[in-house]
């Protein structure tokens, strides 16, 4: 059995230590893989210095989180990969999380993804995915007993800062849609793997911590630019969405912009409104983005 771990950097001088000394103290040994984003930091040198059994490739440019996984995933897949295992820079397992992670999934093939709990310190969920798993018996963690720790729960989304994905699941959901910048490509992937009937689960058996911020950052102090590509990626994963049609999609997205727009002019939130009246350009590219859910729904979607 192969399992090749995936970890994408940029910058990451600040964790890529803890990281991948998680990966090679795990109890199941796996190929540890990183996808560098052209980093200007010390991310490099610390990975060549104290991590040379690490697979190392230079991308020369920052390709984002999707695309970048898309080339450690392409590789561990031609190279008969059996699991594949994608980890945040900012985020590390305990050493039986991932070996704990492959039996589940061997013993529940249905499940394509399956998640550990992602918690933030030591005895916080994280917030994000706390939210993401509301909805799951899984959220209650502390209430189930141990054997119900060790079932998989059923949710419609975890984002991918952890995941275990299966080759089976790769060979018919494909790799990450290239279309997304740095936002929105893991929630396409999930909408993709329900669409072709595939399951993606949280073990709370097991756990991971992710380090990032736990508050909404104010809209504000945020750089238009970096809110009109998050709002676009937004907005693909709106009109890309393969549970629905195209056409009801498009005038989803178009009455509720609208809609915000106004109340943000209303509000004199002229930033907001701005970014949301900025929609009309992923609005119009209905030609593009109509093609682009044709190979979304192929089986292997962007596999070579």
């Amino acid at each position: 059995m192969k399992i090749s771990s995936i970890v994408v950097t940029y910058n990451a001088g600040k964790w890529i230590e803890k990281c991948l000394a998680s990966l090679r103290n795990s109890s199941i040994p796996s190929e540890i893989i990183v996808i560098d984003n052209h980093s200007t930091d010390n991310t490099l040198s610390i990975i060549e210095t104290g991590f040379q059994d690490v697979r190392l490739i230079r991308n020369k440019e920052n390709a984002g989180f999707g695309k970048a996984n898309n080339l450690g995933i392409s590789l561990a897949y031609n190279e008969n990969a059996d699991f594949i295992f994608l980890l945040n820079q900012d985020a590390w397992v305990e050493p039986n999380t991932i070996e704990v992670l492959v039996k589940k999934q061997i013993e529940n093939p249905e499940f394509g993804i399956v998640s550990p709990l992602h918690f933030f310190d030591a005895e916080t969920l994280d917030k994000k995915f706390k939210s993401y798993i509301k909805s799951s018996k899984a959220v209650d963690y502390n209430l189930l007993s141990v054997t119900e720790k060790e079932q998989i729960y059923g949710v419609r989304f975890v984002n991918a800062a952890v995941w275990l994905m299966s080759r089976e699941c790769i060979t018919t959901v494909g790799l990450f849609a290239p279309v997304f910048s740095h936002y929105g490509e893991d929630l396409d992937y999930a909408h993709r793997c329900k669409f072709h009937n595939i399951k993606i689960g949280v073990l709370p058996a097991v756990k991971a911590y992710h380090e990032r911020p736990q508050e909404t950052p104010d809209e504000n102090r945020i750089a238009t630019g970096k809110l009109l590509e998050r709002d676009e990626n937004y907005c693909l994963g709106v009109l890309l969405n393969l549970k629905h049609s195209y056409l009801r999609q498009w005038f989803f997205l178009l009455f509720i912009s609208l809609k915000n727009c106004i109340i943000a002019l209303v509000q004199f939130r002229f930033k907001t409104a701005f970014v949301i009246f900025s929609r009309l350009k992923v609005l119009m590219r209905m030609k593009e983005l109509r093609l682009v859910r044709k190979v979304l729904k192929q089986p292997g979607a962007y596999l070579k």
